[in-house]
């Protein structure tokens, strides 16, 4: 019985609709009009014409339920698991950044939680973490971060960048399986990748870290010239996240 909830809740409305009222109006023809004497001479075959079309509208939706989204479905709950944990790899890949800086700045709020909670966060907090911190300095994090043998350190601005990559690359990943997506993820993946973030991470992999790693120096005496573009995919991030907790529950057993 949930297949065939779900499979409904994954149908476009326009079909929802057209099904209920067809099934609606072909009760009451049924239960009520078929009973009452005829108006006019030709309202007997407009009643049959009518009755036709209401059951092949009925037939038709229950053909496509059963032989799209049903299927749909299944495939979704089959891979229900891996859409999830690359879906919040994706998001983690953003928030997962400001949390360092957070924990890294915590000299500077010793008595505020060292777990950031992403739902509360706001412009105003990133603004205030990333003016603490400086893009060529050290930060806590290396080449191995994503497990293996550990790498050089990074800074921070490749720090930032190495998440922005990490979260292309679980977006590559859903890809993959894009025909088990639904529109909302897809929607909200796509905003991941073309965002001003991604973006300024690649100019930043192009022209300033370059000029860190050969010994140069930067005008940019904080992060805070990439607080704008970095909250924007915060929040997508965020949307991500909350989203993966509704699909958790629909889909994974």
């Amino acid at each position: 019985m949930r297949l065939f909830i779900l499979a409904f809740k994954s149908c476009p409305k326009f079909l929802n609709w057209l099904f209920l009222i067809s099934l609606i109006g072909l009760t009451v023809k049924f239960l009520w009009l078929d009973s009452i004497p005829e108006f006019f001479p030709k309202a007997g075959e407009l009643g049959i014409f009518i009755n036709n079309i209401l059951i092949a509208n009925i037939a038709g939706y229950l053909f496509y339920v059963l032989s799209t989204e049903i299927p749909r479905v299944v495939g979704k709950r089959n891979n229900a698991n891996e859409i999830v944990r690359w879906a919040e790899g994706a998001a983690n890949g953003v928030t997962g950044f400001l949390q360092m800086a957070y924990y890294s700045n915590s000299v500077h709020h010793p008595t505020l939680p060292s777990i950031l909670d992403i739902d509360s966060v706001e412009l105003a907090l990133v603004e205030r973490e990333f003016t603490w911190i400086n893009p060529t300095a050290l930060a806590p994090m290396s080449g191995g971060f994503k497990g293996g043998n550990l790498g050089p350190t990074y800074n921070w601005l490749e720090a930032m960048a190495a998440h922005e990559a990490q979260c292309m690359e679980y977006i590559a990943k859903l890809w993959r399986i894009s025909s088990f997506l639904e529109s909302e993820l897809s929607s909200k993946l796509l905003q991941l990748e073309n965002s001003r973030h991604s973006s300024s991470m690649k100019s930043a992999r192009e022209i300033q870290i370059p000029i860190i790693q050969k010994g140069g120096t930067l005008q940019n005496q904080d992060l805070s010239t990439w607080t704008d573009n970095y909250y924007e995919s915060y929040k997508i991030a965020r949307e991500i996240m909350l989203y993966c907790d509704r699909y958790r529950k629909n889909y994974v057993e």
